[in-house]
């Protein structure tokens, strides 16, 4: 049986996290240790966000490597509760869009960006947008593609920004002359 891919909400502990597994376990079971309140899935090809659990949600997390959502964009916009991402295992080798990711999430206090990079993201507009307690340095991060980048981290005063003059000098230099 090929692996699922899925995120289960519990109840229990507020937390929103990602498999990859063979079968979609059940609402009301236990799921790596986990008792499973909601199941969602397909949110691979599309910008996925629930609004139902979204004021809820105090962390999330990839438990699982092979996860390759092809656009992020809004997935955790407005989780005003949301003090912890874990998103390391995400493989965003693929990811086009990731617009919104973070956006109004007022109480975000840490982020474990994928180790993989964001290489072919082009829309980064309002990603941390109104972040007002995260403190994160993203000087270092290479997102050669960008395109749109509005609004990145208005709102979050401890954001450091990408350095967006060499990812644009680095889109050009790639032109034949």
């Amino acid at each position: 049986m090929a692996d699922r891919q899925f995120a289960i909400y519990s109840a229990e502990d507020d937390s929103l996290a990602f498999y990859r597994y063979g079968h979609i376990p059940v609402v009301g079971t236990e799921f790596a240790g986990k008792h499973v309140t909601k199941v969602f899935e397909n949110f691979n090809d599309h910008c996925w966000t629930t609004d139902a659990i979204a004021n809820r949600v105090t962390s999330v997390s990839v438990a699982d490597g092979g996860i390759k959502p092809r656009k992020l964009c809004h997935w955790f916009n407005r989780f005003e509760n949301l003090r912890a991402a874990d998103l390391e295992k995400l493989d965003t080798t693929y990811t086009t869009a990731a617009q919104g990711l973070f956006e109004s999430c007022g109480n975000l206090e840490q982020v474990r960006m994928p180790r993989f990079g964001m290489p072919l993201v082009a829309d980064t507009n309002r990603m941390f947008y109104g972040c007002m307690n995260l403190s994160e340095d993203l000087s270092s991060w290479t997102l050669e593609n960008w395109r749109e980048n509005a609004r990145f981290s208005a709102g979050a005063p401890g954001v450091i920004d990408p350095d967006w003059d060499y990812a644009f000098t680095r889109q050009f230099s790639r032109c034949p002359i």
